[in-house]
């Protein structure tokens, strides 16, 4: 194997990887805002919602992977 092929395979995945963690945290602290206005009382979201849509997103993306 060529070694340049093998260092832009490793600076692709740590660019990757950085690029998750960037957009999770954006995602945590988006959550967390909405969820302190929900805390506040009177709010008439009150307390924790499970919403399925991620759930069925990432469930999506597994099988095109796995059968595309």
């Amino acid at each position: 194997m060529n070694a340049g092929i093998i260092g832009q395979a490793v600076g692709l995945f740590a660019v990757t990887n950085i690029d998750d963690i960037v957009i999770l945290a954006l995602f945590f602290a988006q959550g967390a805002a909405a969820r302190t206005d929900r805390d506040r009382p009177g709010h008439p979201r009150r307390g924790r919602r499970l919403r399925p849509r991620p759930w069925l997103g990432a469930g999506a993306a597994l099988l095109a992977s796995t059968f595309g």
